[in-house]
Order: structure tokens, then C-alpha cells, then sequence
């Protein structure tokens, strides 16, 4: 088996200024029988996930309950693929309606029947605060690179930290926080690669609190508690 890393830092250039998308999809951790679909709603309500799994034809459906308390944010596992095979979907929220598909991993027994693996790679997701006075930086930006990956399709995409950076305003308020990640999760720019391939996360400084935190920010517990909303992790 061969791997091919795509790697990418995304610092440099300007802010951005597009509109933000309203129903968010994401696609999260694939294991060999099922698959997670990270999923924002604009407000709260019911999501409706359906897939059909294409080894076998057979079409499945869940209901999720998208909470203000967990900033509209539902996870999906879509169950019933089979090894190295693909489901189809269609999600309905927000009066919007969303179709894709995701892959299940292959399975192999033998080394020299494994097949190439190509993982993109990429931190420092900077994106420049919209209100002033903190949106004076002009750090940030580039963000061109996320279809530029996306047209690689990769089989995996891992975040390597400093995924998004809290800014001052956000330090001591976990409300504050939690916008910051919502914001950055529905930059256009984000939204193709966000779909092309399974996205997993680690984090460090600037996505767990200020410069360098260590384990006495008190704000520890909400912050980790936001990362595992906005990661569909294994």
C-alpha cells in the first residue's frame, strides 16, 4: 500500500467576506460497516437523514432533533455499507435539502492487497473576526487552498491543530467560543472539502484556548466539549 500526503498550511492573504452557508454538512470518521455525517441546522428542529447503501440496494432513515443547546449540530451514523462501498444520502433541514455520498473503509487481509491511500493534512485555519474592533487583523485567508484540496479528493483529511483560532473576545466566554466555531465551520470556501473526504481532527494551542494555554485555563472543559461537537471523531 502506498500513501500519498497532501499537506497544507492555511495562513496568508486576507480576510473573508463571503456569505455563510445555512444547512452545514460535513463528512466525519468512516469505519468499514458505517460512516458519520456531521450535520449544523441553521435553528432548531428536526433533520432528516436517507441513505441507500449501493452494495445491497436497500434504503435506511433516522430522524435527529437539531438543539439550540448544541448549537444545531447533529451527528449521523449511516449503518448497513459494506467494506469499500458506497452510500448515497439526502438530508432535509432549514427547508434546504442536501444530497451526497460517503464510503465505507476497505478491508484487506493481506498487505499486497491493500490499496493506495492518499491523506491531506493541513492546520492554522485562521479566519479574521468580522466585528470590530477585532476585526483589524488582515491575518489570514488563502482560503482557495480548501478546493484546491478538494479537487485531490483524498481519502482522508486530517486537521493537525490550530483549527480555528479563539480571538480575544472569546477567551472568557464560552457563548463567544461556540460562535467562533460556527462561523468558521460555514465559510463557503470550506464547504467543498468539507464533503470530499472524511475529515478527523486533533488540536492545540489556539483552538483549546489564548497563545501556548496549558492546563490551567479554566475554560478547558467547554472548550474541549466544543471540539467534540464540531469534530465527528472515531
Amino acid at each position: 500500500m502506498k500513501s500519498r500526503f497532501v499537506a497544507a498550511l492555511f495562513v496568508a492573504g486576507l480576510c473573508a467576506t463571503s456569505v455563510e452557508a445555512r444547512l452545514v454538512i460535513m463528512h466525519g470518521y468512516a469505519d468499514y460497516t458505517s460512516a458519520l455525517v456531521w450535520i449544523q441546522a441553521d435553528a432548531p428542529g428536526a433533520v432528516q437523514v436517507r441513505w441507500r447503501t449501493e452494495h445491497d440496494g436497500r434504503d435506511h432513515a433516522l430522524t435527529l432533533d437539531a438543539k439550540v443547546a448544541d448549537d444545531d449540530v447533529v451527528i449521523a451514523r449511516l449503518t448497513g455499507l459494506a467494506p469499500g462501498a458506497r452510500a448515497t444520502y439526502s438530508i432535509e433541514g432549514d427547508g434546504e435539502r442536501r444530497e451526497g455520498a460517503v464510503r465505507a473503509q476497505p478491508y484487506w487481509t493481506a498487505g499486497d492487497d491493500a490499496a493506495d491511500v492518499t491523506i491531506a493534512i493541513g492546520s492554522c485555519f485562521y479566519l479574521a473576526a468580522a466585528e470590530p474592533p477585532w476585526s483589524a487583523s488582515t491575518y489570514g485567508g488563502g482560503f482557495e487552498i480548501f478546493d484546491a484540496i478538494a479537487a485531490k479528493a483524498p481519502d482522508l483529511m486530517v486537521w493537525m491543530g490550530d483549527n480555528l483560532y479563539f480571538q480575544a473576545p472569546d477567551e472568557l466566554d464560552p457563548a463567544s467560543m461556540a460562535a467562533r466555531y460556527r462561523r468558521q465551520r460555514a465559510l463557503p470556501a470550506l464547504q467543498r472539502l468539507l464533503t470530499a473526504a472524511p475529515q478527523i481532527a486533533i488540536w492545540d494551542d489556539h483552538d483549546y484556548g489564548p497563545n501556548d494555554a496549558d492546563m490551567s485555563y479554566v475554560l478547558k472543559g467547554e472548550s474541549l466539549s466544543l471540539f467534540r461537537r464540531y469534530w465527528a471523531n472515531p
